[in-house]
């Protein structure tokens, strides 16, 4: 891992500020998910506290890309943090004086939490590309993505541990602090100010400015191949991931919540090792290469994972050890690639489109890679109660292969398209 950016001061608070808040918000997301399993016990309730959490981004999205090119940024992202910690401490004490949370009070957290998201990340996504130069990027982002999957790894067992120990209550009052600490460190962030025409927020101005980003993407067809591959993977992963996975685990398998959130660590280790593996890849090779090998891997492995998981395999493979082992083995290897993908789709995005437009195309990008999510994850909350997890896992394959040969057919003739960009952002945007 590279240290050497965290001698610029912005991006150290920047990292620092993202770690805490991450490792809260996991933490909590984690014991939240074995809460509503435990006190409901069905696979369709489940889906439907984490499909809620997406359609309030979904909806909000855009609205919030525009607001982000227009308002103050660093007062909105830093305000916004300090209003998901209040809220988060807010429902901390409706635990405590109620002794329980509701599923419909749970619901309700969980979609204000998210209609908050909505216009706190098109705000802090143009951090980066305001305090690192575009050689630095590659290297910025790795190094977050690094820190984020080491969040992810550290995480469950954090969240098995307190959740099993010491109760709901502890969990989310480590997040609510978690968001304050974050916002308070982003006060001291320098950005850069940006000069943008002021034409109001009006409903008009922000139908006109997410157009403007969505003509942006229509002319980069790398960019339509992503969001094509993202639709039909965020349809299924985000179902694999978010439901099937612990569900499978902890109802079909009865994997106690320790030893899962022991096995969600060990798997996320890969997504340390990813970045640094897909920085150093880029070197060689391009983007649109990297991603079509990545993404068929796990397509491929996700195949493999759903033929281990079925009914027709020796029951070995289904006892506690076999399943840890051989599933742990299949995700590792899938967390990995994915880590891959990811910084390296990222660092794209963010060379090929205009700083002064980052909210306004990013909106626009996000909303159509979240449409399919809270569908998949509703999918997946109904597959869960009726089928077989092998069922599931092989679904997740197929929508796999049929996104990234999508993603192949529309960027396989562009391998120029990134320079041609980046030659028509010095010129701007008509």
């Amino acid at each position: 891992m590279n240290f050497s950016l965290l001698k610029n001061r912005s991006f150290f608070l920047l990292s620092f500020g993202s770690f805490v808040s991450l490792m809260g918000t996991l933490i909590q997301q984690f014991a939240l998910s074995l809460y509503v399993l435990k006190t409901t016990g069905s696979g369709t309730l489940f889906a439907t506290v984490i499909a809620a959490g997406t359609i309030p981004r979904l909806f909000l999205g855009p609205i919030g890309g525009v607001l982000a090119d227009k308002l103050d940024r660093k007062k909105t992202f830093v305000s916004l943090d300090i209003a998901s910690g209040l809220l988060t401490l807010s429902f901390a004490l409706i635990f405590v004086f109620k002794g329980y949370l509701s599923f419909y009070e749970i619901l309700v957290y969980v979609v204000l939490l998210q209609v908050i998201s909505a216009f706190f990340d098109p705000a802090i996504s143009t951090v980066m590309p305001s305090i690192l130069s575009k050689e630095e990027l590659m290297t910025g982002n790795a190094f977050l993505s690094t820190m984020r999957q080491v969040a992810s790894v550290l995480s469950p067992v954090i969240a098995g541990l307190l959740y099993g120990y010491l109760g709901l209550f502890i969990v989310m009052l480590i997040n609510g602090v978690s968001f304050l600490l974050s916002g308070v460190s982003e006060i001291f962030i320098e950005m850069p100010p940006m000069h943008v025409e002021d034409k109001g927020v009006s409903f008009e101005h922000i139908r006109k400015d997410f157009k403007t980003g969505l003509n942006f993407l229509k002319k980069s067809q790398v960019a339509m191949g992503v969001i094509f591959l993202g639709v039909f993977v965020n349809f299924a992963f985000s179902g694999m991931f978010n439901v099937l996975l612990p569900y499978a685990f902890i109802q079909k398998f009865h994997i106690s919540e320790s030893l899962y959130g022991t096995f969600t660590s060990v798997t996320f280790i890969g997504m340390i090792i990813g970045p640094a593996l897909g920085a150093m890849w880029s070197k060689k090779d391009s983007t649109e290469r990297i991603v079509v090998i990545s993404m068929s891997s796990v397509a491929g492995l996700m195949l493999f994972l759903g033929l281990y998981t079925s009914p027709i395999m020796p029951q070995f493979f289904h006892t506690t050890t076999g399943i840890l082992f051989g599933t742990g083995v299949f995700m590792f290897m899938i967390c990995l690639l994915i880590a891959i993908v990811n910084v390296c789709i990222s660092t794209h995005f963010q060379k090929v489109v205009p700083l002064e437009m980052m909210g306004r195309v990013g909106s626009v990008f996000s909303t159509f890679m979240m449409a399919s999510s809270p569908l998949g994850q509703m999918l997946f909350g109904i597959m869960v109660d009726k089928v077989e997890p092998s069922i599931g896992f092989a679904f997740t394959s197929l929508f796999g292969f049929i996104g990234i040969i999508g993603f192949w057919r529309l960027t396989r003739k562009n391998t120029q398209e990134t320079s041609q960009l980046e030659a028509v952002n010095t010129e701007g945007i008509s």
